[in-house]
């Protein structure tokens, strides 16, 4: 575990030097914090192991036999399964045109020859690390987007009200079972969940409501009466309807990661499932 929260032990890394004195060096740094590598000698043999293994992380040399490494970077970029691998230039060249040219064949980062460990591993685990967080970002999106294929057919049948809630407690989503308390959804949409509340003590109902809390932390079976809107034929009976609601926060990160103090984290806002309090 590096100081930032990411467990970069065991990712891969694939040297391409075709001086076997550069590539010992190189592995002797990077096996001390518990990284893999594989090596390859020439431009063909690199593209042959990134495509058919992708490494998470690729230092290439920019004079290579038959092929210099921006040429081969340029390769790897064009190919949509190694696209996506961070390539460091090595070289003895230090030349500001020279790195630019490096980053302009879409190189991440540059390391001078003689390699000093320290910064070595510096910006090999700068990139591992970006690297991970990039693709957990991709993993919680393709949850999410998941997700909201599966939420989206159930609030739109089940009897419970639905709504979510942004940070500042606006409705930022109802579900159509408001329509039994004479409300469309859309006319919810950015009101502040605090004009349909009638309590008492409406701060620490809200406060309850719109948690930011999730597991054991988060509010369940509170009771909460909405007002029903006096335009509906429900209104001429009750000026409110009384629901027990579950609220869970929501976070860009996993439930498990919220109260962790070393990890970057945005609360997005508040999901409330209410079903009708029986008396």
């Amino acid at each position: 575990m590096d100081n930032n929260g990411h467990d970069l032990r065991g990712m891969r890394i694939l040297i391409v030097d075709d001086t076997p004195v550069n590539v010992d060096i190189l592995r002797r740094i990077l096996e001390r914090k518990s990284l893999l590598t594989v090596m390859a000698s020439d431009f063909r043999s690199a593209l042959s192991i990134a495509t058919g293994d992708p490494p998470d992380l690729i230092l290439l040399d920019v004079m290579l036999p038959g092929a210099d490494g921006f040429e081969v970077c340029s390769r790897l970029k064009a190919n949509p399964l190694t696209r996506h691998i961070p390539v460091i230039f090595l070289s003895v060249h230090t030349d500001p045109a020279y790195i630019v040219k490096g980053f302009s064949a879409d190189g991440v980062d540059y390391i001078a020859k003689p390699f000093k460990a320290k910064e070595t591993l510096a910006r090999v685990e700068t990139h591992l690390r970006l690297k991970k967080a990039l693709e957990e970002k991709e993993r919680l999106l393709r949850k999410v987007a998941e997700s909201e294929k599966i939420y989206r057919t159930i609030v739109e049948t089940i009897p419970e009200i639905i709504f979510k809630l942004d940070p500042e407690r606006n409705i930022v989503f109802a579900n159509p079972a408001f329509k039994f308390l004479g409300y469309d959804p859309w006319e919810l949409i950015c009101q502040p969940i605090s004009r349909f509340l009638a309590a008492e003590d409406p701060e620490t109902l809200l406060s309850a409501l719109a948690t930011q809390g999730v597991g054991p932390l988060s509010t369940s079976n509170l009771e909460v009466k909405i007002k029903n809107n006096p335009d509906s034929v429900l209104a001429d009976a009750f000026e409110t309807t009384a629901f027990l609601v579950d609220s869970f926060g929501l976070w860009d990160v996993p439930d498990e990661w919220v109260l962790k103090k070393n990890i970057e984290k945005n609360f997005l806002g508040t999901l409330c499932i209410g079903k009708l309090a029986r008396k």
